[in-house]
């Protein structure tokens, strides 16, 4: 753990003073984007989504009917002898300053054995979103969602959706490290998807393929670096909501007057924490603004109020019962909101976390103003 620690300072260090490729040419570098990771009979199958460039070194011109990626796959023991393997096969060095996107197919059994080459790699880019997948990460990685120069960034864009409208957590890669060392190992990815949208009238009358789109619904949980259960979208809520991550999300409320709809925005948060015979009371009160879509809907504020703290607190709740009370799983920061507030407290339950962290007992109370 003081390991993962100290390695995850200096990753951060080093990012700091992270320009670019440095002095190397673009044709001496294949310059990744995306990474899929997927379980190979002794060890990984590591796929690279690696920009393209022209043999005279310059920046293939970007050209809106083309993706100017390639996807380069090779499988090795470790992490390591994979990225050998596909520096040899692409004849380049690999640079993984800008990738995008790293993920994990379900089916691999020691997540962090995987994260732990990016934490010692000094080109890592710590910002890149990690999720999960329960098909092939190489097929994720390849999906035709995009034409132009960077089919990552339009994957990118789909994460940062889903987060904003809180269908996902934040999974860029500091915070699933920092996660995993506050929180004793656990963590939730979003779980990725990818379908083949219908072809349309035109695309049959010019011949060209179905796109392929990227979906997210769902979550996964971590623990002990395994991938353990499986979060419903109303889990996923809970979380972003109890930790006030959720920045634009839609909101459908049913109503005496009718169906009324809403944004909502976390504005803030209070947590009060006491000890009932050996085990953490935690009062949290979660403030959230609404936003109207609808001027008349201003008329009945007060029952859609009433109507979103219902729904938000069920979210909550439901994510509770599941992280908490199924699973012992510490995704919601409690061992470091006790530590906070009650350091003589924090020590005492510090070691058993997975007993203390079962028998929480939660109060949520959600304010909605307008």
């Amino acid at each position: 753990m003081k390991r993962i620690s100290l390695l995850c300072v200096l990753i951060l260090l080093v990012s700091i003073a992270l320009t670019g490729c440095g002095g190397r040419k673009p044709d001496s570098v294949g310059i990744v984007q995306a990474i899929g990771i997927d379980k190979a009979n002794d060890g990984f199958n590591l796929s690279l989504q690696v920009f393209r460039v022209s043999s005279s070194g310059s920046q293939t011109p970007i050209d809106s009917s083309k993706t100017n990626v390639e996807v380069i796959s090779a499988e090795g023991k470790t992490i390591a002898n994979a990225v050998q393997l596909c520096e040899n096969q692409l004849g380049k060095k690999i640079f993984f300053g800008h990738n995008q996107l790293l993920v994990i197919n379900k089916e691999v059994e020691d997540i962090y054995s995987c994260l732990d080459y990016f934490i010692n790699n000094d080109d890592a880019y710590i910002g890149m979103i990690v999720a999960a997948t329960e098909k092939k990460a190489k097929d994720i990685i390849s999906a035709d969602i995009s034409s132009g120069a960077v089919a990552a960034e339009t994957m990118k864009k789909i994460f940062d959706i889903s987060k904003k409208d809180g269908y996902c957590t934040d999974s860029r890669f500091y915070k699933v490290i920092s996660n995993y060392i506050n929180t004793k190992g656990t963590a939730v990815l979003p779980l990725i998807e990818k379908r083949s949208q219908a072809i349309s009238d035109k695309s049959k009358e010019s011949g060209e393929p179905a796109q392929d789109t990227l979906e997210i619904k769902k979550a996964i949980l971590v623990k002990d670096s395994k991938f353990s259960e499986t979060l419903e979208t109303d889990e996923v809520f809970g979380i972003n909501y109890f930790l006030s991550q959720v920045d634009d999300a839609d909101m459908t409320v049913n109503t005496s007057y009718g169906t009324e709809s809403a944004k909502l925005h976390s504005v803030k948060q209070n947590a009060e924490i006491t000890e009932q015979n050996n085990s953490v009371a935690i009062d949290k009160e979660i403030t959230v603004r609404i936003t109207l879509e609808k001027e008349e809907s201003k008329d009945h504020i007060d029952e859609i109020k009433a109507e979103v703290e219902k729904k938000i607190k069920e979210y909550i709740e439901s994510a509770c019962k599941k992280l908490f009370y199924e699973n012992s799983a510490d995704v919601m920061n409690i061992t470091s909101l006790i530590r906070q507030k009650d350091y003589k407290l924090y020590k005492k339950l510090k070691d058993d976390p997975d007993e203390f962290i079962k028998n929480i007992k939660t109060d949520i109370k959600v304010s909605a103003v307008y």
